[in-house]
């Protein structure tokens, strides 16, 4: 992932939002986000898992989430106009 000056993350406000093929992250809070027009790709071999929507084997993780003392749970969010998908931190 490139380091150095990213957009600005809509979580924080920092500029540390950084494209990483699949989906942005951003390496100052660890907000994840993607667009439905953003293209999957470098998710490894095979045809992947059976999609409980479609039931197609192309469901593939892209991104693993730690959890840390600062951050507890994640809260996944869905914005039905736009279809823009994100994965926000919550700091306890």
């Amino acid at each position: 992932m490139a380091q150095g000056e990213g957009s600005k993350c809509p979580h924080c406000g920092v500029c540390k939002f950084h494209d990483n093929r699949s989906y942005l992250e951003c390496l100052g809070c660890g907000y994840i986000g993607w667009s439905w027009q953003q293209k999957i790709s470098k998710v490894g071999s095979g045809k992947g898992n059976t999609c409980s929507h479609c039931t197609r084997q192309n469901l593939h993780d892209i991104v693993t989430l730690p959890l840390s003392e600062q951050i507890k749970q994640y809260i996944v969010r869905l914005w039905y106009i736009c279809g823009y998908g994100a994965i926000e931190p919550v700091v306890v």
